[in-house]
């Protein structure tokens, strides 16, 4: 997983999952698994943007591939965190 960091935003992106023959209606879910952020599901893409994020703190992140008839196959954690309003340049 990759991620670019905003001040009160991170992107991550992912690669597709190879798991159970990446089935064409996989889905992802993506979590911060200390719930300081809102989690977001059923995505088809292979990015998402979070939003609302407070500045200059950590956060991490796993996404779920999901299909029907499939086990779950997760990624491992990705940390990162938000710029501050400092090294932002506002």
């Amino acid at each position: 997983m990759q991620s670019t960091p905003e001040t009160e935003a991170i992107t991550l992106e992912w690669s597709a999952s190879t798991a159970n023959g990446a089935t064409p209606d996989i889905t992802y879910d993506v979590t911060e698994t200390s719930g300081k952020a809102p989690g977001k599901t059923g995505l088809k893409g292979l990015k998402s943007k979070v939003t609302g994020l407070t500045p200059g703190t950590a956060y991490e992140f796993r996404v779920t591939a999901k299909a029907e008839g499939y086990a779950n196959a997760a990624s491992g954690p990705h940390q990162v965190s938000t710029l501050s309003p400092e090294s932002s340049g506002s």
